[in-house]
């Protein structure tokens, strides 16, 4: 019999195993799929998925997204030369979104969307503060919580375990666990169930998971 503290024989504690992190921390080897978050346009169009309002509508004219005042403010003409496409066409994919310079959508812009004033080759990828308030302020954010909420009441009118299920398949694309279904509900229970606002603020608190905007 070998023993296992001598020569060639010997056997290589388990502890001793240097895990793939920490011979190669940065992931240059490839040994894991790097964190990649969505781009600009792909996180609207996943929101817009997600509550069921995505127009599906292919080729055609452009639209012109709802812009808040403020930076409407920034032309010397306030909303000149901006007009304002309805409902359905500015539920349409990112892609068909007009690019004018100095107008630049706010929910887009905080995800690094391309500046149109100057020509990159790469897109930056940051992770910054006003990403975070935009998701949970924003107009757009707001209506499409909405929708998602309606959405969830459609699917299952009565049945609180189904909403929550609905929820996290809509936005998620899986189901979600027993300690995901208590913590929803007992956000919308502590608030008013019967709140259509408190669904909102669910859905609009899963949209804003990291696991949305992030593929891991």
């Amino acid at each position: 019999m070998r023993n296992a503290e001598s020569g060639a024989g010997s056997v290589t504690p388990h502890s001793a195993l240097r895990s793939p992190q920490s011979i190669d921390p940065d992931n240059t080897l490839l040994w894991r799929q790097n964190l990649r978050r969505l781009e600009a346009e792909a996180v609207r169009d996943a929101v817009l998925a997600a509550s069921g309002e995505l127009n599906l509508q292919m080729g055609g004219r452009g639209f012109f997204p709802a812009l808040p005042p403020e930076v409407l403010a920034k032309q010397s003409r306030p909303g000149n030369g901006w007009d304002k496409s309805p409902a359905d066409q500015q539920a349409r994919r990112s892609v068909y979104i007009f690019v004018k310079r100095t107008l630049g959508v706010p929910l887009l812009e905080s995800f690094d969307q391309a500046n149109a004033d100057t020509p990159i080759a790469q897109r930056n990828i940051t992770t910054v503060a006003p990403q975070a308030l935009i998701l949970l302020n924003s107009d757009f954010m707001n209506q499409q919580a909405a929708a998602l909420a309606r959405r969830m009441k459609s699917f299952a009118c009565c049945d609180p375990y189904a909403k929550i299920e609905a929820l996290y398949e809509y936005a998620l694309s899986r189901q979600p666990s027993d300690r995901e279904i208590d913590v929803a509900l007992n956000f919308v229970q502590r608030w008013n169930d019967q709140d259509d606002r408190t669904i909102a603020e669910l859905c609009k608190l899963i949209l804003n998971l990291n696991e949305f905007i992030y593929i891991d």
